[in-house]
């Protein structure tokens, strides 16, 4: 299960799952799985590693055993998609994680209006 890139998000919210569609359709080489967050599978898969205290409205990214939450996991999360999307990956590393998970969150409290 190394290996697994594995993203975990709100099956419950519709903004949620359109990102997801777009994910799964700029995913070509087949990298990510992707798993609800109130699913029996992310339940167990989260007490296994550990990490019995989630917050089912935050994005996670899980890979070589770590965790990725909010704004780091979703740029990690362009790192497997098809050109151009890579190139977000890369420029993150220019934005501090405090500013980039400031509007992670604004966008994650406004998700039921998006």
């Amino acid at each position: 299960m190394q290996n697994d890139k594995i993203v975990f998000y709100d099956g419950n919210c519709k903004f949620c799952n359109s990102v997801c569609s777009f994910l799964k359709l700029r995913d070509i080489r087949d990298n990510l799985r992707f798993e609800p967050l109130d699913s029996n599978f992310t339940i167990n898969f989260f007490s296994e590693n550990n990490l019995d205290d989630f917050d089912c409205n935050t994005l996670y990214l899980y890979t070589n055993n770590r965790f990725y939450v909010r704004s780091a996991a979703v740029f990690k999360i362009f790192r497997y998609l098809k050109a151009p999307y890579p190139i977000i990956y890369i420029l993150s590393f220019l934005l501090p994680t405090f500013i980039a998970d400031y509007f992670y969150k604004i966008v994650a409290n406004n998700r039921g209006s998006l």
